[in-house]
């Protein structure tokens, strides 16, 4: 299961920008009933990875996390360790290792910004292939 969350509640229960929904359809991904939500506690019980885009969102996620990093803290002598990092960390191209903010990247900001989250997504889901010998159809 894959899902995102922003770390502040300003953006909750509003579709994504129509620069990104314009962005994501030029290239064939339908965003329609897609809302924000907020990342909460729950989620480090819920994911077993947990990528911030960039160093601000990574201190806010490790500040809302209960438990201590590394656990997902219920006690459980099988106890599987989740891993909060940078996106940008599988990047081939991994520049500063952050998602800029589209907003601000001028004309062809949210084309970029997408360019880099695709790559990005691509090269997590073949390490994901590999550690965990999946097979997937592409």
């Amino acid at each position: 299961m894959i899902d995102s969350a922003g770390t502040g509640s300003w953006h909750v229960g509003y579709a994504p920008d129509d620069r990104m929904r314009r962005t994501a359809e030029k290239r064939g991904i339908s965003m329609t009933n897609m809302f924000a939500r907020q990342f909460t506690e729950q989620d480090f019980l819920d994911f077993d990875h947990i990528f911030a885009m960039d160093r601000e969102n990574l201190q806010d996620i490790l500040t809302i996390e209960p438990h201590g990093h590394g656990s997902r803290g219920d006690g459980d002598e099988n106890d599987a360790p989740f891993r909060v990092r940078l996106f940008r960390e599988a990047d081939p191209e991994p520049g500063n290792y952050q998602v800029p903010d589209p907003y601000y990247g001028g004309k062809g900001g949210f084309d970029d910004v997408f360019e880099m989250v695709a790559r990005t997504s691509e090269a997590l889901v073949d390490a994901f292939e590999e550690e965990f010998d999946l097979q997937t159809d592409t």
